[in-house]
């Protein structure tokens, strides 16, 4: 299954977001743990996406795709804002929570949750790629 939406890149939609996710997971039958992970992924890039690459511009809108093939979840995120790679934190950072401004950890979390995640410019677009396993059993494997 594959579903597209489209979101104004304000930190508001993020309730919109929450939303779609959550009847993305009811059709396809993701685990709530699984969902509770893929969630704050989203939430996290979404709100360092509109916070800078959009600083101090219009809101636009930006596209998420959800897809799911067998255990395997793809999100798509692409949005026409600055050159922004929310992947670029240096790696002691991450390791080192001294280092870490307040607000800092959702990209070690991020890094956690999923099982692959890659980001790439294609004209004005910033394009991230997420993968993630399903790992636990939905209630409908369970039985």
């Amino acid at each position: 299954m594959k579903k597209k939406y489209q979101y104004p890149t304000v930190i508001q939609s993020i309730t919109s977001i929450r939303s779609d996710l959550k009847a993305f997971a009811d059709v396809c039958e993701i685990p709530e743990s699984e969902l509770r992970q893929i969630t704050l992924v989203v939430e996290e890039l979404f709100s360092k996406i509109v916070i800078f690459a959009f600083d101090g511009k219009d809101p636009q809108l930006l596209d998420i795709s959800l897809s799911r093939a067998d255990r395997e979840i793809t999100l798509e995120i692409i949005d026409e804002g600055d050159e922004f790679n929310p992947l670029e934190t240096p790696l002691e950072q991450l390791m080192d929570p001294a280092l870490i401004d307040e607000g800092g950890m959702g990209l070690s979390l991020i890094k956690a949750f999923c099982d692959s995640i890659n980001y790439s410019r294609a004209g004005q677009k910033n394009i991230l790629t997420i993968r993630k396993i399903i790992r636990g059993l939905s209630e409908t494997e369970k039985r």
